[in-house]
């Protein structure tokens, strides 16, 4: 009986230590090597089919035109685009987004960012432009996605039901020790996973910062922006937790550095900078080409479209104001209540103005990075060729009239 307990518990301890390196062993390996030249001015795609990523398309090509990344691409998926074959979403969480190496090649080449619709349609620009900030910074850092910590809780609520009563007390002794052995390892190793999870979050959190600093956004105040509507939108996803692979909302809102942020500080490497200009020739007419092209008509169209729809928003707040204001005035008197209620109502009014007209000046910066994008690399493709007319806007005029992919990806 002595030999039959000490070969069980020898199985026990090997089999905890087995687990526990194979875990381990997964968490110590998150970081892609020999990832694509990180560059600037990359494009972002959505598919055809996938209308509704189009607002975080925008967003995100803001976001690449300034700061480098190892990607060739990066593709924005909703959570509506469903598979063609399946029927069914190739992203279903509807509150939450993701990014991930996709594509050919080991590591694949490009980048893939998921945004729930929950998100794309209640979060305000600068929120969003958070959100997905740090999805790119999971790219930047070269990060790699693991399911440990869901494995291992897994495991440590499973591994009990290993206990069960035998005839023989000696066999329920060994398979009660080898059910608590797993299930307390398999806690330890979630808690290991969930702290490594939470620091490449926070990785992401600051590659974030110095990104939108970079892409002319109060980095900042977008951060905190970010947090403040997450909390509100997805509150139980920002709890924090000893098996959370997520800081709270509460601690990442503390964690943001206040600060704008600027070109020179957020991309930390000045020499980088100088070493990469983007060099236009002096013939080059930005104001004419954002005229005459049929791109600079659609981002024009596009961008009057935008802001016409936060002015009606604003037209409808006022007009209940309006209808507040009469209505106090045809009753001829007003409680303190009322009068807290408009003063309120004004509060809220004045701070929705300050906000839609904040994210129309982001949605302009965004409009113009975008075409300027485009001009790049419309110039680059045609660098190659010359322009021998007299007239080279006119070229590249017709360029980009010819190639509206460059535009509209």
């Amino acid at each position: 009986m002595k030999n039959y307990k000490t070969k069980h518990l020898r199985s026990l301890l090997l089999c905890t230590f087995l687990f526990c390196v194979s875990l381990s062993g997964c968490a110590s390996t998150r970081y892609y090597e020999d990832l694509p030249e990180a560059r600037s001015g990359i494009l972002a795609y959505h598919d055809a089919a996938d209308p509704d990523a189009k607002r975080a398309v925008l967003i995100t090509r803001r976001l690449l035109s300034s700061r480098p990344i190892p990607a060739e691409r990066v593709f924005v998926i909703s959570s509506n685009l469903k598979n063609p074959k399946t029927g069914k979403q190739i992203y279903s969480l509807e509150d939450n987004a993701g990014a991930l190496r996709c594509g050919q090649g080991k590591p694949p080449r490009d980048g893939c960012i998921h945004v729930g619709m929950k998100l794309i349609q209640n979060l305000s620009d600068d929120a969003l432009a958070g959100v997905l900030a740090h999805e790119l910074g999971h790219l930047e850092k070269g990060h790699i996605g693991s399911a440990l910590v869901k494995r291992s809780l897994g495991v440590a609520q499973q591994a009990p039901s290993i206990c069960t009563a035998s005839a023989n007390p000696a066999v329920t002794l060994v398979t009660c020790g080898i059910g608590l052995g797993l299930s307390l390892a398999g806690y330890g190793v979630a808690a290991q996973g969930a702290e490594i999870d939470r620091n490449l979050e926070k990785e992401a959190d600051d590659s974030a910062w110095e990104r939108l600093g970079a892409s002319g956004y109060c980095a900042g105040r977008v951060m905190k922006t970010t947090f403040a509507e997450l909390s509100r939108l997805v509150p139980q996803g920002g709890k924090g937790g000893v098996f959370a692979t997520h800081p709270s909302y509460k601690e990442r809102w503390e964690n943001a550095d206040p600060k704008c942020g600027n070109l020179a500080t957020a991309t930390g490497n000045k020499e980088q900078k100088k070493a990469t200009p983007t060099t236009r020739p002096p013939w080059l007419n930005a104001q004419r080409i954002l005229d005459e092209s049929q791109l600079g008509q659609k981002l024009k169209s596009e961008l009057r479209s935008y802001t016409a729809e936060r002015q009606k928003q604003i037209d409808a707040k006022e007009v209940e104001i309006k209808a507040l204001k009469q209505k106090l005035t045809d009753s001829g008197v007003s409680s303190p209540e009322q009068d807290e209620n408009l003063k309120k109502e004004m509060l809220i009014y004045t701070e929705l103005v300050r906000r839609l007209k904040e994210e129309v000046q982001g949605r302009k910066a965004m409009v113009l990075g975008q075409f300027n994008t485009t001009i790049d690399e419309a110039l680059a493709q045609l660098s190659n060729h010359g322009f021998e007319e007299k007239d080279p806007n006119t070229v590249l005029i017709q360029f980009l009239d010819q190639h509206p992919e460059l535009g509209s990806k």
